[in-house]
């Protein structure tokens, strides 16, 4: 975590920390020596943060503000212009996702708990795209997947997972006498609103499962040992492995094909193992490798894969994946990621918001945020300070499946309610809601 977000971190803390104390938290000060009170703590984080991001600053040589991500964010959304930048756009993480080399290796900690340099890291409007080709052996009723992956960051947090949507899709063809056809009910489609820590994905937002609760996306039996988000995140270690992440143990799982296989589960053995290769570089390759097998039965379901990630962005560049599986016959897919750059992203994001429109992500995704900084930490006075058509920062409890936090988002007052709550519609879903003050802040 860089000293900055460190800052940014704290003087949120202290935010919320003043949202939750009752309004007569002391009884012989008055309503304007607290918020005189509370001007000068702002004052004292402000100038602490400003000098620790100078010093961020000059040892990256700068970075994209958090106004720049949301103005991208904003466009992707909008289909306002955006920043040019003919590689993905985002920047390099080098101060949020610290290590530093040496010829002896990379360093990310002390001791025994050294922070792998694979870890993801993701920004609000950061945008990538993926190009995806899966494909069986050639020949009479071959199958073949390909298409675009597209990614936007929508929410970043100093010591919260980021989310982003992930949306797409990978049609199919199959080989009939000679030729390839459409079978475009096999498509594999991408719409998801994902959570990502670290390691990979950590939470998924998709209707897109079985009985089994399972997301049954992949071809054949991919997704009984590959969740499908993880054919483009492979997760990584948290912390330097030399030999590796290696585990072994038991999966009940329900197999299609073959005799009564998908009516009864099958208990089978299981071996995963990830590695992190090339730790000193900024490009290390994480290698995955996962083993299903029920020996009595003669069925086995295995993949191995090799990933190059970019250390300074905290996303994967490319991707082979192998995998087999013998059922009722031995059966081998081929998948193959590369990262688009420049004028494929752009083309990429257009099919992307065509396919799942903004006007069908969930309301709380179209909300804009206000970057941390740029709003007083003080209440205002609702009737002195307040007015119709004012834009104001908004504090708001937001859960995702009973996860909670307060994220704060820019609101448009409509009219002052009385001396404590204000009538307020929120940029982006036009969400109108009435607002205590003690939710509400000027912006800077």
């Amino acid at each position: 975590m860089s000293t900055f977000r460190f800052a940014v971190r704290a003087t949120l803390l202290l935010a919320w920390t003043l949202a939750a104390l009752p309004q007569s938290a002391s009884a012989a000060k008055t309503a304007a020596q607290i918020r005189a009170e509370i001007a000068k703590q702002q004052r004292e984080f402000e100038q602490r943060s400003k000098a620790l991001q100078s010093s961020t600053s000059a040892r990256t040589g700068g970075s994209t503000s958090m106004e720049d991500a949301a103005a991208r964010a904003k466009a992707a959304i909008t289909g306002e212009p955006a920043p040019t930048n003919s590689q993905p756009t985002s920047t390099s993480r080098s101060s949020g996702n610290p290590a530093s080399t040496s010829a002896g290796g990379s360093s990310r900690g002390t001791g025994k708990f050294t922070r792998s340099k694979a870890a993801y890291e993701v920004r609000r409007g950061d945008e990538y795209a993926w190009r995806v080709t899966m494909q069986n052996a050639p020949g009479e009723g071959a199958n073949r997947w390909e298409g675009d992956l597209y990614l936007l960051g929508i929410y970043e947090s100093v010591n919260n997972p980021g989310e982003v949507m992930l949306i797409g899709n990978l049609a199919c063809y199959t080989q009939r006498s000679g030729q390839w056809v459409r079978s475009a009910e096999d498509d594999v489609r991408f719409q998801d609103h994902l959570r990502i820590g670290s390691t990979g994905v950590l939470q998924v937002n998709t209707e897109a499962t079985d009985f089994t609760g399972r997301q049954r996306r992949l071809p054949l039996q991919m997704n009984v040992i590959l969740e499908t988000t993880e054919l483009l995140f492979p997760s990584t270690p948290m912390f330097v492995e030399p030999n590796g992440d290696e585990h072994r143990g038991k999966q009940t799982a329900f197999l299609f094909g073959g005799s009564g296989y998908g009516v009864a589960p099958l208990t089978g053995d299981t071996y995963s193992l990830t590695k992190v290769e090339g730790e000193s570089t900024n490009r290390p390759t994480i290698v995955s490798k996962r083993v299903l097998g029920f020996p009595n039965d003669g069925i086995g379901l295995a993949y191995s894969r090799t990933t190059t990630f970019d250390a300074s962005q905290g996303m994967p560049i490319d991707s082979t994946l192998n995998y087999v599986e013998k059922v009722d016959a031995d059966v081998r897919i081929d998948v193959s990621i590369r990262r688009l750059s420049g004028q494929d992203v752009v083309r990429a994001r257009g099919a992307a918001l065509a396919m799942h429109p903004v006007a069908s992500w969930p309301t709380s995704l179209k909300r804009v945020e206000v970057p941390a900084g740029s709003w007083e930490l003080a209440f205002p006075n609702v009737q002195r300070e307040v007015r119709p058509g004012q834009v104001l920062a908004v504090a708001i409890t937001y859960s995702m499946d009973g996860v909670r936090s307060v994220r704060t988002y820019r609101g448009t007052a409509i009219k002052v309610v009385d001396s404590e709550t204000v009538l307020m519609r929120l940029d982006g879903s036009g969400e109108e809601r009435e607002i205590d003050y003690r939710s509400l802040h000027l912006l800077k």
